[in-house]
């Protein structure tokens, strides 16, 4: 009798530590209620029913309180050669998306296939972006940079009408665009650059009204041939404003004495 008594207490003490092991082990739980959606700082024997601490590749689903497998990722690109710094999907009224990176000192986009295009390439190196659409123009800043706006535009063939230069397709919030333009007006394979001043009349004289933005045009480089300059989403200005001024630089050998 002691012999059955003892081999049934040894049974008993061996299924006790299995389950104890199993608590203190990974656990699996059944939610049918995630209402209460994530929380934090909370002991395991605190959280209550709905609630989670951590939710590993899922995310919430459209009905509420429910759960969804997340996507699956994909690698988008290898370019960048630092840290990104700042990521931002840039949506437009024509269903387009363009997908915003930071890194270094430029501002890109990637398209769906991970080409980059090099949107500014000067930008104080390293820093953190802020990003939104307005009116299909895409605004960001740093705290450093003066603001920058960028509307789509990515041609940058040389010597081309309606082109940009490489590197440079911002522009500074408040300025206006500038591009190629069929001509010869301008020096050839040099580089200009544009801002506006305001008027409260049309005589810009002493007793005028006058103030002028520091925000400037992107950079941009004539060509051989092509060496006329457009400008587009000019600045109306403050209110009262009766004329506008455009500034531009002399022809200037490079980009950094422009």
């Amino acid at each position: 009798m002691k012999k059955i008594l003892l081999t049934i207490c040894a049974c008993f003490f061996a299924t006790f530590s299995m389950a104890q092991n199993a608590v203190i082990g990974d656990s699996f739980y059944v939610i049918d209620d995630f209402s209460g959606m994530m929380t934090s700082h909370v002991a395991d024997h605190l959280i209550k029913k709905g609630y989670a601490k951590q939710a590993l590749n899922v995310r919430p689903n459209e009905k509420y309180g429910r759960l969804t497998k997340r996507s699956p990722l994909f690698l988008l690109t290898t370019t960048p050669d630092s840290a990104v710094k700042s990521l931002f999907r840039h949506y437009v009224s024509d269903s387009t998306k363009y997908t915003i990176a930071t890194y270094g000192t430029k501002v890109s986009h990637f398209d769906d296939s991970g080409t980059e295009t090099i949107l500014f390439s000067n930008a104080t190196s390293a820093k953190r972006w802020s990003f939104l659409t307005y009116k299909d123009s895409l605004i960001g800043m740093n705290g450093s940079d003066r603001a920058k706006k960028w509307d789509q535009k990515v041609l940058t063939t040389a010597n081309t009408d309606e082109a940009r230069t490489a590197g440079d397709l911002m522009a500074d919030l408040g300025a206006p665009y500038a591009e190629l333009n069929t001509g010869a007006n301008l020096d050839a394979s040099s580089w200009y650059q544009y801002k506006v001043a305001f008027c409260s009349d049309d005589t810009c004289t002493a007793s005028s009204s006058f103030t002028y933005s520091d925000a400037r045009s992107n950079p941009i480089q004539t060509g051989a041939d092509v060496r006329d300059i457009y400008l587009t989403d000019i600045p109306l200005g403050p209110l009262g404003t009766e004329s506008r001024y455009i500034y531009r630089t002399l022809g200037n050998a490079s980009r950094a004495n422009c």
